[in-house]
């Protein structure tokens, strides 16, 4: 089986190559205790706006906020700030992070 041993190897090598994989993470409408965490995917994101926007419409919040909030309420401005399997807020433009609204199935 030596041909089957170096298929199998072939994919690894091949991810390995794969230096840039996007940002995964979830986000979530924060405002809403029974919102579900929905995964966004940062492939051709450029700009935080441009984030900002697909997590909007993912979570179907409006109006659109600018910036995201982290699970405990801290502002997320900058892409920089977006860790890799992280979980985000959206909160409609104009509201405030309230600890009590936040989703139950949130994990925290």
């Amino acid at each position: 089986g030596g041909h089957a041993r170096g298929w199998g190897a072939a994919p690894v090598t091949r991810f390995a190559l794969q230096t840039e994989k996007p940002v995964q993470f979830t986000c979530w409408n924060g405002l809403d205790k029974h919102a579900k965490g929905e995964k966004i995917v940062c492939s051709n994101i450029r700009t935080m706006e441009q984030l900002v926007t697909k997590c909007t419409k993912a979570c179907g919040v409006s109006p659109q906020p600018t910036f995201l909030h982290t699970v405990q309420g801290k502002p997320v401005k900058s892409l920089e700030q977006i860790q890799d399997g992280g979980h985000y807020l959206v909160i409609q433009s104009g509201a405030k992070y309230n600890k009590d609204s936040l989703p139950k199935a949130l994990p925290k």
